[in-house]
């Protein structure tokens, strides 16, 4: 009889993107303040959209749902990265992992059915334009 290896995977290791700790630390500064700008100006969007009322129109719903999604989409894989690089043990449980992996896919894919949507919704307009741009060249 055959022996098999029973070996299970609990944990990823991450490596990440330096083993200095003062590259680690810069990074962790820079990709703050990246991620802060980010949730600060989608969350203020949404904000403005929702308290000014000329904003009520379908481009700018689109657009307060796109930075929502946004939001979500930066808020699955930074905090963690973030905690990393501070860190000592640099680990993600499988589980974790793929939860994350899979939250990221739904926020992408709802992400680029969101600018589709929203490219859908402009063409009226822009056909409109075109159509009458067509008619000042003929007239001139």
């Amino acid at each position: 009889m055959a022996v098999e290896n029973c070996t299970v995977i609990t944990d990823f290791i991450l490596l990440g993107l330096s083993g200095r700790k003062d590259v680690q630390q810069g990074l962790f500064v820079l990709f703050l303040l990246v991620y802060s700008t980010t949730m600060i100006a989608n969350l203020g969007m949404i904000l403005l959209i929702k308290l000014d009322s000329r904003l009520h129109t379908p481009m700018y719903y689109f657009l307060s749902n796109l930075s929502l999604c946004d939001v979500c989409y930066s808020s699955t894989v930074s905090p963690k990265m973030l905690a990393d690089f501070l860190s000592e043990q640099k680990r993600i449980p499988y589980d974790l992992c793929a939860i994350q992996m899979y939250f990221f896919g739904v926020f992408a894919d709802v992400e680029c059915l969101m600018l589709a949507v929203m490219a859908y919704d402009r063409r009226p307009c822009f056909k409109n334009s075109c159509y009458d741009a067509d008619i000042r060249q003929k007239d001139c």
